[in-house]
């Protein structure tokens, strides 16, 4: 509850001391550790990493189909006028 409690709201650790009658210094302990083990669990479901071997030319790409979607000739791309 408590890491959670932090995460949530962004409380610091002098009001959770208050709320879980918790020292600081325990606090300053807990959370790490708890935030340390759920990105050690999560990390391969939830964080994507590339396997690619050139990363920058992959960057690359991406850059220029980023150009490509926003920017023509014509300083208008044609989607720009849909109107959702």
């Amino acid at each position: 509850m408590l890491t959670l409690r932090f995460l949530a709201t962004g409380d610091s650790y002098h009001s959770l001391q208050y709320l879980f009658r918790i020292p600081v210094t325990t606090i300053s302990r807990i959370i790490p550790e708890v935030c340390e083990a759920i990105f050690t669990v999560l990390k391969t479901d939830y964080l994507q990493t590339t396997n690619v071997r050139n990363p920058s030319k992959t960057a690359k790409e991406v850059r220029e189909q980023f150009k490509n979607y926003f920017v023509s000739k014509h300083g208008e791309v044609a989607w720009q006028y849909k109107y959702i």
